[in-house]
């Protein structure tokens, strides 16, 4: 049966934002696919009791609060880490769907464009690009590069790919927010374990055993934590990462916001680090070309994270002026 691209179910997961206008995301997705379904799946009472019943969306799920576990990293107490929230809400939301291919995208995010649409015409109606690695249809997810980590960089974290924003078939989908809870003892796990002798600055501050990237990756590719080839958010060597792009590149198609038509505006002042840091659509286009990433110039972005280590260089970096900051960001490390 042919894949009918504009055929879609778009799940928008999460509570309610004073700054996000859910009723212009909607209408936007509606202008951008043809023939969408939308669901919201929300744990937010109040965003609930507001959209029920109401003709915005198609469906309108409330899911029951699993409630949040301690700070993902030492350094941020102000932010709980809402995995087991992210998870529940998600796959209620997918398993709702009714369509064959599924988006799941957070309700502070907006689709600006009609870039998805191709994107999903590229991966879908393909098994592989040029030489590179052939997967099956139901293989790949396509993903935001927001956060989908590079572990050559300033952070060594394998298997940390992007859980904001997804597309992809809803049997794959299901099984991709079917993780298990995340346990409270994990969350809390550098708090009674020492960090590995290696660990560096960023990665000292970590909390929880995995990140929640690493969580649902893990358990999407391995099924089982028994069969995780890593067993701490920084577990990494070179064979770690050589195993782990042949796997992640199978079962993920990497994608640039822009590529995406994705304004995710939450992270902006990221982008420095999700440009130099973490995978893009060029890694992903490259690997399946060639079997491995050709060479991209971050190496001195790199070096500048791990040196923002030290106050000096951070205390220079806040007081430099805006527009040399966006001129280092957007010029000299242009990828």
């Amino acid at each position: 049966m042919m894949l009918n691209k504009n055929k879609v179910s778009v799940v928008l997961c999460g509570a309610r934002y004073n700054e996000f206008d859910l009723v212009y995301s909607v209408s936007n997705l509606r202008r951008v696919f043809d023939d969408v379904e939308i669901i919201l799946s929300t744990n937010d009472v109040v965003l609930f009791n507001q959209y029920s019943g109401s003709d915005i969306f198609d469906k309108v799920l409330l899911v029951a609060d699993h409630g949040a576990l301690p700070s993902l990293k030492i350094c941020n107490d102000s932010q709980s880490n809402n995995v087991n929230r992210m998870i529940s809400v998600a796959l209620a939301g997918v398993k709702a769907a009714s369509n064959q291919i599924v988006i799941r995208l957070r309700t502070d995010q907006i689709i600006i464009s009609k870039r998805v649409v191709e994107l999903i015409d590229t991966v879908f109606t393909h098994e592989s690009i040029g030489s590179g690695t052939s997967c099956r249809l139901h293989s790949k997810i396509i993903t935001s590069s927001i956060f989908s980590i590079n572990p050559r960089f300033s952070e060594r974290l394998p298997y940390h790919v992007s859980d904001m924003f997804q597309i992809g078939y809803k049997d794959d989908l299901v099984r991709y927010f079917s993780a298990p809870e995340f346990p409270f003892d994990y969350a809390v796990w550098y708090e009674t374990h020492p960090h590995k002798p290696y660990s560096n600055f960023y990665e000292r501050q970590f909390r929880a055993r995995y990140a929640v990237e690493q969580w649902l990756t893990l358990h999407y590719i391995f099924g089982c934590e028994s069969n995780f080839p890593i067993d701490c958010h920084n577990d990494c060597n070179s064979t770690i990462i050589e195993n782990m792009e042949k796997l992640i590149f199978q079962h993920f198609y990497i994608v640039s916001p822009e590529d995406l038509g994705l304004r995710a505006s939450k992270f902006e002042s990221a982008r420095l680090y999700f440009t130099t840091q973490c995978y893009s659509t060029r890694d992903t286009e490259s690997y399946l070309r060639n079997g491995y990433i050709e060479p991209r110039p971050v190496k001195l972005v790199s070096l500048l994270y791990r040196i923002r280590e030290f106050n000096l260089f951070s205390y220079i970096w806040r007081i430099l002026p805006k527009k040399i900051r966006i001129f280092i960001k957007n010029t000299l490390f242009k990828v």
